[in-house]
């Protein structure tokens, strides 16, 4: 019931997914099944977050959390503070964002976790770039390995791009720009190829070649 509750949130249909989520609450808090208790009650909380209810999303983050640290599951807590980290960042609370996420930070070094020090670090560099901290931005972007099976490829590439502009790094900034669109197109993630294009158009827009600005201002 858990992941059609999921599902029913991806699709949109928000009833459908707290009903089920509801449903598979209880499933788990009757077998005690505490790890997929907090993963349920995370899902709540993105569920809450993306419909604005941010002081709801809130409290069931904060259950979430307190299960994953009684059972000491460092990937589960690494996790619960990433999304915390993003609806601070959405409230420009980024003290709180930074203080839980360099948390989570230490915690995917000691489990030597690529793949959360990546999600981690990503989510640093972009409440530093929200900030004006260009330096702070590129030093957790650095972390990001490049290859074509990095998940984070696109966003990493996105926020050195737009740290670049504005630092008046223009042909540094299309090249991540460009990249950025590439990649998003062949795998069809249309906020990254939103995003890409955004950045693109004000570089060919300070280069004042209008015709490629328009381009991208259509996609």
């Amino acid at each position: 019931y858990t992941w059609l509750g999921l599902m029913y949130f991806v699709e949109g249909d928000i009833m459908n997914a707290l009903d089920h989520l509801k449903i598979g609450l209880k499933f788990l808090e009757a077998i005690n099944d505490q790890a997929y208790i907090s993963i349920n009650l995370t899902y709540f909380g993105m569920i809450y977050y993306s419909q604005g209810d941010h002081l709801t999303a809130l409290e069931f983050y904060d259950k979430a959390l307190k299960i994953s640290i009684k059972l000491n599951d460092k990937i589960l807590i690494s996790s619960t503070y990433c999304t915390m980290a993003k609806l601070y960042i959405d409230q420009s609370n980024y003290a709180s964002a930074n203080k839980i996420l360099m948390k989570g930070l230490k915690l995917c070094e000691e489990i030597e976790s690529t793949h959360c020090t990546h999600k981690t670090c990503i989510l640093l560099a972009k409440s530093y770039l929200d900030m004006g901290d260009f330096s702070k931005a590129l030093k957790y972007i650095n972390y990001i390995e490049y290859n074509e099976n990095n998940i984070f490829i696109v966003t990493s590439l996105y926020i050195k791009g737009t740290i670049l502009f504005e630092q008046g790094k223009l042909a540094e900034a299309k090249k991540n720009g460009l990249r950025c669109l590439e990649i998003s197109q062949s795998i069809g993630i249309t906020a990254s190829i939103s995003q890409s294009s955004e950045l693109l158009n004000k570089i060919y827009k300070k280069e004042k070649n209008w015709q490629k600005a328009n381009a991208m201002h259509e996609l």
